[in-house]
């Protein structure tokens, strides 16, 4: 497929916890056709955050039999997310340390090589803001570690060059992901969220941790949160969502679920994404 040298082409990933076992199921599911998406694979801009940052980073390096192994073999355990285990109910290192390093071991240095622009959203742990990071082969594990640091089921911070930082709702969804793209010059942009309807945590998670943030944190968080709610992109944006709730959402290690949830992603059809894509 030809694409005008003026025109850029994103992919962005939302987070969702364990319900980004959907975009694994689209992502795996647009790279069976080969040649027909193969842009697709190889975008201009990509940029992802909190459950979709492993995939995306398997996804890039063409890893593609390590995205279902790592979401079906290797998550559906009290090793990552155990509610008993209340000082770290999930367990973000043994997902960096052990199954991105050791069982399925990503490719790194392919990082190092890619045309993509590839970024990964973090909430900075002072200032409440979004920051978008470009991994390479010396900082990608502590930025998935980073970007997957839920407050409260993770419960610290992780520091990268001096800054620490944290999963939030701002870093983790689509809408300023949509917002950097344009900035970075993308005309057409792919959303893959495993959500069918607008999706807010902060009636949970967020408001309680927001309590113990300083004023300014507060300030600049909620800023950025009015932006996302009400963001309206300039470019053309091509959404791939369930239509209807998946059976999992942020904490589940049901492998039959997941199971569930990754089928729906893997036999989305396809059919309208045909029609954006022929128009870029």
């Amino acid at each position: 497929m030809y694409m005008s040298d003026k025109k850029k082409f994103a992919v962005i990933l939302s987070g969702g916890g364990m319900s980004c076992v959907f975009t694994a199921g689209v992502l795996l599911g647009l790279a069976k056709y080969d040649k027909k998406y193969e842009f697709i694979r190889k975008p201009d801009i990509l940029i992802a955050g909190s459950g979709s940052v492993g995939t995306a980073s398997y996804f890039l390096a063409e890893q593609y039999i390590n995205i279902k192994k790592a979401w079906l073999n290797s998550l559906s355990t009290k090793k990552f997310i155990d509610f008993k285990r209340f000082k770290k109910i999930v367990d973000i290192d043994y997902l960096v340390d052990y199954v991105f390093k050791e069982k399925l071991p990503l490719r790194a240095e392919k990082l190092d090589e890619m045309n993509t622009d590839y970024y990964i959203s973090v909430t900075n742990a002072n200032t409440g803001l979004v920051e978008y990071i470009r991994p390479d082969s010396s900082n990608i594990y502590e930025l998935i570690r980073a970007t997957k640091a839920m407050p409260v089921f993770y419960g610290k911070n992780v520091s990268i060059n001096g800054n620490d930082y944290v999963d939030s709702i701002n870093s983790s969804l689509d809408e300023l992901k949509v917002k950097k793209a344009e900035e970075l010059g993308a005309t057409d942009i792919l959303v893959v969220k495993p959500h069918a309807k607008k999706y807010d945590l902060s009636k949970f998670i967020c408001d309680y941790w927001m309590m113990f943030k300083p004023k300014k944190f507060r300030e600049n968080y909620f800023y950025e949160r009015e932006i996302r709610m009400n963001y309206k992109p300039n470019s053309r944006v091509y959404t791939i969502n369930p239509k209807t709730e998946l059976v999992t959402d942020i904490l589940t290690t049901d492998i039959y679920k997941l199971q569930r949830s990754y089928d729906r992603g893997y036999n989305f059809n396809f059919i309208g994404l045909d029609d954006f894509l022929n128009n870029i």
